[in-house]
C-alpha cells in the first residue's frame, strides 16, 4: 500500500505496523491479560491502573475545586 510508512521507516509491513501498535492479537498490549476493548484500558487494565489512579484523583481534585467557585462562604467553613 503506497503512503502507509509516512516517517519513511525501511523495512516491511509487519516492522511498520509495530511501530504504530498496529497488531493481529486480540490481547491488550500493555497487560496481554485480556482483550484490548475500551471498557478493558479504561475500567480494568492493571498495566494503566496507576495512570487511571491519577486520573480519577485529578478529576475529583477539578470537580472540588469548581464546586467551591460557587458555594456560599459559610457552606466552605
Amino acid at each position: 500500500m503506497y503512503g502507509h510508512n509516512p516517517n519513511g521507516i525501511k523495512g516491511d509491513d509487519l516492522t511498520w505496523n509495530a511501530v504504530v501498535g498496529i497488531t493481529d492479537s486480540p490481547l491488550c498490549r500493555v497487560c496481554m491479560e485480556a482483550d484490548e476493548t475500551p471498557t478493558h484500558v479504561v475500567l480494568q487494565c492493571r498495566g494503566v491502573a496507576e495512570q487511571r489512579a491519577a486520573y480519577q484523583s485529578m478529576k475529583h481534585l477539578a470537580t472540588t475545586q469548581v464546586a467551591k467557585c460557587f458555594m456560599p462562604a459559610e457552606l466552605l467553613e
